[in-house]
Parts: C-alpha cells; structure tokens; sequence
C-alpha cells in the first residue's frame, strides 16, 4: 500500500509486477525502476519509503537501480539514494553532457553522442559499450570497477590501472598493459593487437580470451584463477599453470596436462590433442568439453565434481557409472548423444541445448538419478513426459512449448523466454516456480497457492495473484 499511494498505476503495476515476496528477499536482489512519468518520482522523495527500502537491503552494491534516458535525468538528480543508472540511448535534439549524480554505478551503451564523461570520476562503477563518441577515459582513473567494450575511438588505456575490476572487450588500441599490474580481476577479451602480457603477473583473478597474438605464458603465474581461451593455437609456457589453483583452457594443443594436478578445479574445452587425463585424478572439480581424443575415464572416481560434454572416444568409464556428483551437458550432435547415452544411470544434472527432445524422451527412464533437467533452445514442439519426478525442470528459450503437461510432481520449476507458452495449470502443486517473459502468459490464477512463485516480464495485466 506505501508503493502504490507515491506510484503512478502504470508505474506501480510494472513495478511489482513479479511478486511481493520479491521484497522479502531484497537482501539477496535487486530493485529495478523505470519510471516514465515523472509524477512517479514523488515517491522517491518520501523518507518513509526511502528509509523502508534501504531498511531492506543491506549490501551497498545491491541496492537501488533506475533505467532512464538521458533527457530525464536531470530531474532525478534529488534520488540520493539510487546506487545504479542505466542510460538509455538518447536522441538528437538534446544536451549530451553527463550531469553529475549522487549514484555509486552509471551503464551507458550504444550511444556515439556521448563525449564528456569527466562526471564519472566520482562514481564507484562505470559500464560503457558501443560509445564511439569517448575519446579520453582520464576521468575512470579512480573508478573501483570499470567495464569497456566495442569503444573503438579509445587510443589510450594508460590512464586505467587502479581499478578492482577491469573488463575491456574489443579494444583494438590495447597493446601496453603494464599499469594493469595492481588490479585484483582483470578481464582481456577480443583485444586483437594485444602481445605482451607479462605485467599481468600475480593477477589473482586474469582472464584473456580471443587475443590471437598472445602465444607466451611462461611470463604468468601466482594467480588464483588464470582464463586462457583461443588465444593462439601453438601457446608456450603451460608449466606456469602448476601455480593456479583454478585453470580454464579452451582451443589449444597442450597434451601434458600434469603441471595441473595440485590444481583445485580444471576445466578443459575444445582440447583436440589431449589424450590422457589420469594427473587430474585429484582435483576437486573437473570440467571435460569437447576433447576428442580421450578414450579413458575410469580413473576419476575421487573427482568431486565431474562435469561431461562431447566425448566421443570414451571407451573406459565403469568406475563413475555412479559418480555422486556427475553433469552431463548434450546437443544436437551425434557423438554427444553417444556421450549421453553411456552416462545414463549415473548422471544427476542434465544439460540439453538444441537437442531432439521426442528423441531423447525414451531415454529418461534410464536416468534414474536425475536431479537437474535443463532445456534451452529448442524450437520443436514437445511434451514434458517422463519428467515429474526430477526435483528442478528448467524451460530457457524453448520457443514453440505451449503447456507445462509432464510437470507437476517436482520441487522447482523454472521457465524463461518460452514465448508460446500459456498453460501453467499443472503447476498448481509445485512448491517453487519461477517464470520470466513468457508473452502470451495471461492468466496465472492457478498458481494462487504456490508457497514461493516469482512472475515477471509476463503477458499478465493484473496483480491480483501478489
């Protein structure tokens, strides 16, 4: 009632527009306003309701987040206690200058009108993508989290260096890293012309991906987590990766994988000459895609985790058949069906992206011990038969499921992006549901007594189920 007495009816009906429950657990969410009529801001000068929210959320980082074009923010500058504003693309006929705003995080994206940011130096966390119109980045110096990606006219990154957290994508004109030395998580993806990454040594957090000239690790090292993804083919240095603790490599032709075995999780994707596995029999989490050539499992039993996609020349597995902790992630593909089909009566959490479902269905009898089924991006027809006893069912993206028939005696249910779907009548029992932009769902009646259901980006045009 304290929302609805300062919020427009639009305003208010957009807002809670999931579930009142969404309140009671601020503490662990966000709260996202866009507020298009001004009236709406009358409540955001109540103390009552300032001092009720804030109340409510207890980590700085997590607290008020507003979405607006630029020409309204000048009226919202009195929010003192808005942390986060999404700048929406703005038009022509306006003044582009950022004003100053008491917020901790400002996103801005795809806007080449945008010049003078020097604004942003107060801030604590600054998302720029696709603004051309940026040439200095002097005023991000001190910013503690700055994130930068498809900023093609940026010439100069030397002034960046004593940030937290520092993600730059497709910048072309990255090539000196050497004031990166000092940040604690450090991201480098799609940076073309980027050679030279000694000084990133000691980073604990480091993760470079689509950097095509990098080829040399041996300068690297001490890192808590260490990313290496299609960088070049032929890398040198992998010796280095005996200091990580938590190593990623994708699309490389390392085939000694020993240096790892004191690691604490590995994952290895895309690994075409990588044969043996049995150094890693001791780490905790071990992450298999896509390495073709490996033909013998057996010896992984003591993995605690055990994730599996595409391995099509498994011929030795029999000491995991029943693995405690084993994911298997499946397509469309042939061989990765193989894969699946082998693993069966051991998996526990099952991931199906692009698959035949009808195809697959007579399979589900087997998996026994099936916890977790997920489906994203189907765009058959398909009935969910065989799955009312798995514990969690998620739908992402199936774009052409129009009813939840099949469910209904699980413990979680969550369905996102399904955009026929308009029967959720078997849901009815499902102690915990979850749907998000679902267009044609119109009527969620039939969930009135779900313990904890949470709606949102939906087809609904009432409340009444809050």
């Amino acid at each position: 009632m304290l929302l609805k007495s300062f919020l427009s009816n639009c305003d208010f009906i957009q807002l809670l527009s999931s579930s009142q429950r969404d309140f009671q657990e601020i503490r662990r969410s966000h709260i996202y306003f866009c507020l298009n009529n001004l009236n709406s801001e009358r409540f955001c000068r109540d103390e009552r309701y300032r001092d009720y929210i804030l109340s409510r959320v207890t980590r700085p980082d997590r607290q008020i987040s507003m979405i607006l074009p630029i020409d309204m923010v000048q009226n919202y500058k009195h929010l003192l206690f808005v942390h986060k504003l999404q700048i929406k693309e703005q038009s022509d006929h306006i003044d582009h200058t950022i004003p100053f705003l008491p917020v901790m995080g400002i996103v801005m994206s795809w806007s080449s009108l945008i010049q003078d940011i020097s604004s942003l130096s107060q801030v604590e966390s600054v998302d720029i993508c696709g603004c051309n119109g940026i040439t200095d980045i002097y005023p991000l110096k001190n910013v503690k989290e700055v994130k930068m990606s498809i900023c093609d006219n940026i010439r100069d990154f030397s002034c960046l260096g004593n940030q937290e957290t520092l993600e730059l994508c497709s910048c072309p004109d990255l090539i000196n890293v050497t004031n990166f030395c000092g940040i604690q998580r450090l991201s480098i993806h799609l940076c073309t012309n980027l050679c030279d990454v000694s000084p990133l040594y000691g980073i604990p957090f480091l993760s470079i991906s689509d950097c095509g000239k990098v080829n040399d690790l041996s300068c690297l090292g001490n890192h808590i987590c260490l990313r290496i993804s299609r960088c070049s083919y032929t890398l040198r240095g992998y010796q280095i990766l005996e200091t990580v603790k938590d190593i990623s490599l994708d699309s490389c032709d390392i085939a000694d994988v020993s240096m790892m075995k004191k690691a604490r999780s590995v994952e290895l994707s895309n690994l075409s000459q990588l044969l043996d596995v049995s150094s890693l029999a001791n780490v905790k989490e071990l992450t298999l895609v896509n390495c073709k050539e490996i033909k013998d499992i057996s010896m992984l039993e003591k993995v605690k985790a055990l994730h599996l996609s595409s391995l099509p020349a498994i011929k030795s597995y029999e000491s995991i058949e029943h693995h405690p902790n084993l994911t298997i992630s499946c397509d469309q593909s042939k061989d990765k069906m193989d894969t699946l089909k082998k693993f069966c009566s051991a998996v526990k959490n099952l991931y199906l992206r692009q698959i035949d479902f009808p195809a697959f269905a007579p399979l589900l009898p087997s998996f026994s011990r099936l916890m977790d089924l997920v489906i994203s991006n189907n765009d058959d027809e398909f009935e969910l038969q065989g799955c009312e006893d798995i514990h969690t069912v998620q739908l992402d993206f199936c774009s052409k499921i129009r009813s939840t028939k099949g469910l209904g005696r699980n413990r979680n249910i969550i369905i996102i992006g399904c955009d026929e779907m308009s029967d959720v009548s078997h849901l009815a029992n499902v102690p915990i549901v979850t749907i998000r932009c679902c267009s044609k769902l119109i009527d969620v009646s039939c969930l009135a007594n779900v313990p904890r259901l949470k709606i949102s980006s939906c087809g609904v045009d009432y409340v009444a189920y809050l």
